[in-house]
């Protein structure tokens, strides 16, 4: 066990750099955990986002499909497809499929790449226009 010698002159260079690489590493360990940790959130929902258990309206659908987009073509830029549906953007884990409905309805969409990824949604209640 390493073993620090305290003496009338203070700790040594050699305890020095070994307390200051422990707190060093873990440091590093918290920075790490504390990105995993803000990286699961879903910060595209906001503070008024509604709980997936009452559902979201349909502009926060269209909100929650069009962040997803961006978020896939961020990854993905170097796919040439301008469209991306909300099937594969669920499959491929950037958005939940419960993001897609609202207190009593399902939806399904698909969003345009483009400067300002464009979102088109269709419910049994309602249908973003030109859909």
């Amino acid at each position: 066990m390493f073993s620090m010698k305290l003496t009338n002159h203070g700790w040594g260079l050699r305890e020095m750099i070994f307390l200051s690489a422990v707190i060093f590493f873990f440091v590093i360990i918290a920075a790490v955990m504390i990105n995993n940790l803000y990286s699961e959130l879903d910060l595209s929902q906001g503070s008024s986002g509604s709980s997936s258990s009452n559902g979201y309206t349909y502009q926060q659908i269209e909100s929650n499909l069009s962040a997803a987009a961006e978020r896939y073509y961020k990854t993905h830029n170097d796919d040439v497809s301008t469209i991306v549906i909300s099937e594969d953007l669920v499959e491929l884990g950037y958005l939940k499929s419960s993001q897609l409905q609202t207190k009593d309805d399902a939806c399904e969409g698909y969003a345009v790449i483009a400067d300002d990824f464009r979102a088109y949604i269709t419910c049994s209640k309602y249908e973003t226009e030109g859909y």
